[in-house]
């Protein structure tokens, strides 16, 4: 198995986390000294365990010693790879905000991509551990908080950039050690006295959970706001310099008051975010994964959500501290691991969307007008065995629930997006159908865990609204909404992301040599198909009547 040292480089603090489970984070100001960043990326580099592949991610590129994010993102990346040469000569790969894990000339045309991707690591690898139903992600560090959603183990989220993610919800720039206080309020109360604050870095978040007790003393810190030691004494006086006092003017009493009031307003502020990001979800939440250096804050962001019957995960429960405070970079390190394996049969790119097989991958959609067949299992096992493969994943079209939904947007007049996704539940409905027909068979939510099923010898029924739900979170070129688009389009989606080929079950035959223009318009195939596998790359496709089969 491929040892992997991933980096998560921020713009205050550098983390490292191994494959084998080893993490570790060091402080470091990007801004003040960006000329000495290779050099303390390679001091970490040195106090890890030995690798054979190194992992990037970063935030940095965000630092206003940069002219641009395109700027910073190349100078991350030259200090990567100088650490890389000079700590051990290693390959490196960069994350990217698609999923994808690219060689460094790649990240370099791509900036943008390349920019704030660690919190796609963190919900992809946590996506993997707790697949099922829906789920948040709240990973709170010294800096920024996210706020990632998942259906059935899938990132869903809106924004992809930290400019739209702001809008989301999904980003906060709000974190446990270096938030200034005056972001979260403009007036606190002293003295029973309502005051207004000073806009100026007196004091920062970091101080409040001193004070709190929610975070342990740094007596030889000098990061702070003035320069002095992180301890609860020091974090006294800036408090008080945010209300322009200081600790003359001041009692212990009135300073906890006001850490109090500055942790209730980022609480306050955190929760509303994660409500924002819940909505979306419909609210049924089964599962809040907590993180980072600030995990204690995240888990009263969950309580405050009020979901009764949701279950809170934390990391640092799981896996330990150190691999919740630089959870971004552990998540990396094992995504890295599987998708650049030379073990693995499947290599996994550029995400867990996609997937490129070898040998060969056969998707086999099965007609929903199949399903009155008496022998419909036994007669899908026959022919899947025919393939002389074991990397099949099935898809199962709408068939007769299908055509409820088309008859009742007839009717009701329900719009293009909801009858799409009626009827993609209905596909979703007919795959636990076919799951109980067909021996060795199981429902998948996503592309990736077609690898696991077919470990263990069984035969993936991708389940087509998650992946339906993560592909157009992911694409430039979603499927259109309308009836033009059915199972076979559907089908022919995922054939492309897996480079596989398509074989569609139907109860119509179709000659070979016949043009697919022809089936459109004699309806053996939906009004999309054409366009969708005619695509650059095109899919390799054939159409089998499975009633006529011997």
């Amino acid at each position: 198995m491929v040892r992997v040292l991933a980096l998560d480089i921020g713009g205050a603090t550098l983390k490292a986390a191994h494959s084998d489970g080893s993490a570790r984070a060091t402080s470091f100001e990007v801004w003040r000294r960006p000329r000495e960043l290779a050099g303390a990326t390679t001091q970490l580099v040195r106090l890890m365990p030995p690798f054979d592949l190194l992992a990037v991610t970063m935030t940095a590129e965000l630092c206003d010693c940069f002219e641009s994010k395109a700027a910073g993102v190349h100078a991350v990346l030259d200090a990567v790879e100088a650490a890389a040469g000079l700590a051990r000569p290693m390959p490196v790969r960069v994350w990217l905000t698609d999923g994808r894990l690219v060689m460094p000339a790649d990240a370099r045309s791509e900036p943008l991509k390349t920019a704030a991707a660690n919190w796609l690591a963190l919900a992809t690898w946590a996506g993997r551990l707790y697949p099922d139903g829906n789920a948040l992600v709240i990973d709170v560090g010294s800096t920024t908080t996210d706020v990632i959603p998942l259906r059935d183990g899938v990132p869903v989220p809106v924004g992809r950039t930290d400019l739209d993610r702001l809008a989301s919800g999904e980003l906060v720039y709000s974190g446990v050690r270096r938030t200034p206080l005056f972001a979260f309020t403009p007036l606190v109360h002293v003295a029973g006295r309502g005051r207004r604050l000073a806009a100026e870095l007196f004091a920062t978040t970091e101080d409040v959970y001193l004070r709190r007790g929610d975070l342990p003393a740094r007596p030889t810190a000098s990061d702070t706001a003035d320069g002095r030691p992180a301890t609860p004494e020091r974090a006294a006086a800036r408090i008080a310099r945010v209300v322009c006092a200081d600790r003359t003017m001041l009692s212990d009493a009135d300073i906890d008051q006001l850490a109090e009031q500055f942790a209730a307003a980022q609480l306050a502020t955190l929760a509303t975010a994660a409500r924002q990001v819940a909505d979306r979800l419909g609210r049924q939440l089964r599962t809040i994964i907590v993180a980072g250096s600030g995990e204690f804050l995240a888990r009263r962001v969950a309580a405050k959500l009020g979901f009764e019957a949701t279950e809170i995960i934390s990391l640092a429960d799981r896996f330990g501290p150190a691999v919740s405070s630089t959870a971004c970079a552990f998540a990396l390190a094992q995504l890295a691991r599987e998708l650049e394996s030379d073990l693995s049969p499947l290599t996994l790119h550029p995400s867990p969307l996609t997937l490129h097989p070898s040998p060969r991958c056969v998707v086999v959609k099965v007609g929903g007008s199949l399903l009155d067949m008496p022998n419909l299992g036994p007669q899908i096992a026959r022919r899947l065995a025919e393939l002389h493969t074991r990397r099949v994943i099935v898809l199962v079209g709408g068939g007769r629930a299908a055509d409820v939904v088309r008859e009742r947007s007839r009717l009701d007049r329900l719009g293009d997006d909801r009858a799409h996704w009626l009827a993609v539940r209905a596909m979703q409905f007919n795959s636990f159908v076919i799951e109980a027909a067909l021996p060795g068979s199981r429902v998948v939510s996503d592309l990736a865990a077609c690898q696991a099923a077919w470990d263990c010898g069984d035969i993936p029924i991708l389940d087509p609204l998650a992946f339906l739900l993560a592909e157009e979170s992911s694409s430039l070129a979603p499927l259109p909404h309308s009836w033009s688009v059915t199972s076979d389009s559907i089908a022919a989606r995922v054939a492309r992301a897996t480079c596989g080929e398509l074989l569609l079950l139907k109860s119509v035959p179709w000659p070979a040599n016949e043009p697919i223009d022809a089936g459109v318009r004699s309806g053996v195939v939906d009004g999309h198909f054409a366009a969708e596998v005619n695509r650059d790359p095109p899919v390799t496709f054939r159409i089998e009547n499975l009633r006529i089969l011997p």
